[in-house]
């Protein structure tokens, strides 16, 4: 219990009061209230009010924050009581105290607790979705890489192809070249033929017969080779749209 005057100076307190705030009587009496507040609040409009209300009789409680000495933090759950004279003023102003210090830092330290653990789960949260961000990252490149390897691998087989009807073009060269020997053999022995009197017609007759055969061949020979350069230019198309889509 601590009393006061209406303009808020100490006149008395218990010892009660004394022990909690950490104080003598003498280092307190005869000053203001205000020693007991944060300073950023002494000058409040908020804390002028206080004592205006107090000097109207009006009866003020609350939990209250207040400093002890050495700057010692203090909770109160208190009641500050004017009280009047015989002619019904106000004259003096007697407060009630408690100390809840100790629930008052409980209170606090659950509470910082508690917006810990919200911090830590709304962290978890970003977490998790960052993690199934990536996940979907790593899915959507594992695909792209794949339409990579299978577009490389396409135009590896086109690639293949391509070779193989080279080769093969390479393959119907020498058989033209074979083919045009041949002709060209059968077209020398005619000319031989040609100098003999007596066999002549008959001479002319089998050059003329194996002209014809060679002259079959070589046009086979040259469907052939249209149809090879024919699938040669569809490869190539192929090959080039494979490797554009890389």
């Amino acid at each position: 219990m601590i009393e006061f005057t209406l303009d808020g100076t100490v006149v008395s307190a218990n010892q009660n009061f004394l022990d909690v705030f950490g104080y003598k009587l003498d280092e307190i009496q005869g000053k203001h209230h205000s020693m007991f507040i944060e300073p950023s609040t002494r000058d409040s409009a908020e804390y002028r009010e206080f004592w205006a209300a107090l000097n109207r009789g009006q009866f003020q409680t609350a939990e209250y924050k207040r400093i002890g000495k050495g700057g010692k933090e203090v909770y109160i759950q208190a009641s500050y009581n004017p009280i009047y004279d015989l002619n019904g003023k106000p004259f003096k102003v007697v407060k009630y105290a408690t100390d809840v210090t100790r629930q008052v830092l409980i209170r606090i330290g659950n509470e910082r607790v508690r917006e810990m653990m919200e911090s830590v789960a709304a962290g978890s949260e970003e977490l998790n979705t960052s993690v199934r961000e990536i996940s979907d990252a790593m899915a959507k490149s594992r695909e792209t890489a794949m339409g990579a390897v299978n577009r490389v691998a396409d135009a590896d087989t086109q690639a293949q192809r391509l070779t193989s009807a080279a080769e093969s073009m390479s393959g119907i060269v020498e058989l033209i070249n074979n083919i045009t020997g041949q002709i060209n053999l059968p077209a020398l022995n005619a000319t031989i033929e040609s100098a003999r009197a007596g066999d002549a017609g008959r001479g002319f007759a089998v050059v003329a017969a194996e002209v014809k055969n060679l002259a079959t061949q070589a046009k086979q020979a040259t469907d052939k080779i249209g149809q090879e350069i024919g699938t040669l230019n569809v490869i190539s198309g192929d090959v080039v749209d494979a490797l554009a889509g890389c």
